[in-house]
């Protein structure tokens, strides 16, 4: 799942282990795996990590992810990329990372190939004469 590609401005170090978002706001990573990994108190909930870490800031450790440090834009820690500043999350992008799934592509259509014609039934056999 691809935070930047669905238009945030902090992904929180994207494909790194280091998931440090700035500001103390939750980053759509952060958020994101928040939802989708087992065993954590949020997996499959995205109305609880909205409710409860994206609608929060204060503090620097919230879902077992680090809020006080360098974000990752996409241009590498603490660079700025458009409106977002260096070092924070768009309070949003938390929001983005826990929905993500109403984001993914819809699936294409299942190819409809023409089914073969129904086999007529076979006539029905003259009766012979005893």
């Amino acid at each position: 799942v691809d935070c930047a590609e669905a238009g945030t401005c902090c992904n929180g170090q994207m494909g790194s282990d280091d998931v440090t978002s700035g500001c103390q706001w939750l980053s759509c990573v952060q958020a994101c795996a928040l939802v989708r990994t087992p065993g954590t108190d949020y997996f499959g909930d995205a109305a609880k990590v909205t409710a409860e870490l994206c609608e929060v800031t204060g503090g620097c450790w919230r879902g077992g992810f680090p809020q006080c440090g360098h974000c990752d834009h996409g241009e590498g820690p603490g660079v700025t990329v458009g409106e977002c500043s260096g070092n924070c999350n768009d309070p949003q992008d938390c929001h983005v990372g826990a929905n993500l799934d109403a984001r993914v592509e819809p699936p294409s259509p299942p190819s409809r190939s023409p089914s073969p014609p129904s086999p007529s039934p076979p006539p029905p056999s003259p009766s012979l004469p005893p």
